[in-house]
C-alpha cells in the first residue's frame, strides 16, 4: 500500500495536482490541502558498512530508495557515494520513489578520508574533478578537506 495519495492543492505553490508517496496501491488522504512529503537531507544511497568500516556499494541504492519511499520520504539529498548510480538517479524521476539530488562521488585527497569510500583527488586536479561532477549531473559537490 502507498504511504499516501492526495488530490487537491499542493502548498506552498498552490498547484492543483495529484501526489502519491510510497509504493503500491494508493490510499487517498482526506482534505484539500497538503504539504509535500518528508526530506532526507543527509543520505548516502550507496554507502554501507562492514567489520572494516564504511564502503561504497552501488547495488544497495534501489532497495534504499524503496525503503525511503515506504517511510514517506519524497526527496533525498544524497551527499556522496557511487556516482555511476547516484548521478543518473538525480537526472531521472520514478513514480513512487523519492526525487534524488545527488553530489556524486566524495572528493578528498589521499589519506584524508575512508579509503574504501573514494578515489583520491590530487589538489591540482580538484577544480577539474568538481567540473566533471557538475557536467555529469551533480547539483552540488562534497569536498572532504580535513587537515592533519
Amino acid at each position: 500500500m502507498a504511504w499516501a495519495a492526495f488530490d487537491g492543492v499542493l502548498l506552498p505553490d498552490g498547484v492543483e495536482t495529484r501526489v502519491e508517496v510510497g509504493v503500491g496501491d494508493a490510499v487517498l488522504l482526506p482534505g484539500r490541502y497538503a504539504l509535500a512529503g518528508l526530506v532526507d537531507a543527509h543520505c548516502h544511497l550507496t554507502v554501507t558498512t562492514d567489520s572494516q568500516g564504511p564502503y561504497v556499494d552501488g547495488s544497495i541504492a534501489e532497495r534504499r530508495l524503496d525503503e525511503l519511499a515506504a517511510g514517506g520520504v519524497g526527496l533525498v539529498r544524497d551527499v556522496g557515494g557511487d556516482r555511476a548510480v547516484t548521478l543518473p538517479l538525480g537526472r531521472t524521476s520514478c513514480t513512487g520513489r523519492p526525487e534524488v539530488v545527488a553530489a556524486g562521488r566524495f572528493l578528498a585527497p589521499a589519506g584524508r578520508y575512508f579509503p574504501r569510500m573514494h578515489e583520491p583527488v590530487p589538489v591540482d586536479d580538484l577544480v577539474a574533478a568538481v567540473e566533471r561532477e557538475i557536467a555529469d549531473g551533480a547539483s552540488w559537490v562534497k569536498l572532504i578537506a580535513d587537515i592533519r
